[in-house]
């Protein structure tokens, strides 16, 4: 009993399982950024892209450091320590983890190629504009006379 409150033991379990579903919530969040960034890309304003790609960047960083935080947890338990309660609950946590992992791996591969495919459209664009200014320049008029009569003020 520490200043009247009981102590309460906490199973490494139980820890990890809170960790687990704190990583769960953070990686269901980051896949809805997945979502707006796709949309971002797939319209033609891009000003929302750099916040989003900071909210991203945001929460990965929470998600690594809970899992470095958590990460002796994790090796005591597979080293056997802790009893057996608790672990079917971690383990389905641990399954909707990764089902989010993989749907964050498709969507990022879906934003990767319509970055490619945006990146390829800009490209062939800019090179458009490129041969646009070179036909423009060919077919400036250029002054081929010198004037015959100047004024001058006497």
């Amino acid at each position: 009993m520490r200043m009247g409150v009981p102590m309460v033991a906490v199973s490494i379990a139980d820890r990890l399982l809170s960790a687990t579903r704190e990583d769960l919530a953070r990686y269901e969040r980051l896949l809805i950024f997945c979502g707006e960034e796709y949309r971002c890309l797939s319209g033609p304003n891009l000003d929302a892209l750099s916040s989003i790609l900071d909210q991203k960047e945001r929460l990965i960083r929470e998600i690594q450091e809970n899992s470095d935080r958590h990460a002796p947890l994790w090796t005591r338990i597979q080293e056997g320590e802790g009893d057996e309660s608790g672990m079917d609950d971690l383990e389905k946590a641990v399954q909707g983890v990764l089902k989010t992992v993989v749907e964050i791996q498709a969507s990022e591969a879906k934003i990767a190629s319509l970055a490619a495919k945006r990146s390829k459209e800009v490209k062939k664009a800019l090179g458009t504009l490129s041969r646009s200014g070179k036909a423009l320049a060919a077919y400036k008029p250029t002054i081929t006379y010198a004037p015959r009569f100047i004024d001058k003020k006497e």
